[in-house]
């Protein structure tokens, strides 16, 4: 199955046009129905004084079958890693007054995801022309503090094989501006004192 959407958001903008054309022609690549659930890994690189929210990263992989019109889709709930250490040496590298948080899918949500994955093989197996998908990441954020003037720059970067380093899905994305862009009133809310 060809991955024909991959979508990183973070509060709701769309980094499109800051995706380098390696990391596109990755994405294109990604096939949901080898990757080992265990080995998926998002990294957020962030401001200090900015957040992912608790529950804020979530993945949604949706798969078709044109000719007999079935949909299956799963939304899958990424936890934060406790350390960043074992990662930091895998292409991730921290610029001044930034900090990583990394992501891996929920315990609770493995055994979901390969029943989807299993379903979308069977798809491939009877229809290979007629079988398709599109999977999403979407990573919500907050403030702990008051933010500074100027741009606030965020990078997200993805790895579904341990033996590979992270590559790059967004960089350098100014979300300032692009809030800006959108007519939105506000950057970021404050974090919960709960978010993670």
């Amino acid at each position: 199955m060809r991955l024909f959407a991959v979508l990183l958001i973070i509060t709701g903008v769309a980094g499109c046009s800051t995706i380098p054309l390696s990391s596109a022609l990755k994405l294109r690549q990604l096939n949901p129905l080898t990757a080992d659930p265990k080995a998926i890994r998002i990294a957020v690189r962030l401001p200090d004084g900015i957040r992912v929210r608790e529950d804020g990263a979530v993945m949604e992989i949706t798969a078709r079958r044109t000719d007999t019109g079935l949909t299956e889709k799963g939304r899958f709930v990424f936890r934060q890693q406790t350390s960043a250490t074992a990662d930091a040496a895998d292409g991730l590298l921290a610029e001044a007054d930034t900090h990583f948080e990394i992501f891996r899918i929920a315990d609770d949500d493995m055994a979901r995801l390969r029943r989807l994955q299993e379903t979308m093989k069977v798809w491939k197996a009877e229809a290979p022309d007629d079988a398709g998908g599109s999977l999403s990441i979407q990573i919500s954020g907050c403030r702990t503090a008051k933010l500074p003037p100027g741009p606030v720059v965020i990078s997200t970067f993805l790895r579904t094989d341990p033996a590979e380093p992270f590559f790059t899905v967004m960089r350098n994305v100014d979300l300032r501006s692009a809030f800006n862009e959108g007519g939105q009133a506000h950057i970021l809310p404050l974090c919960d004192s709960g978010a993670g």
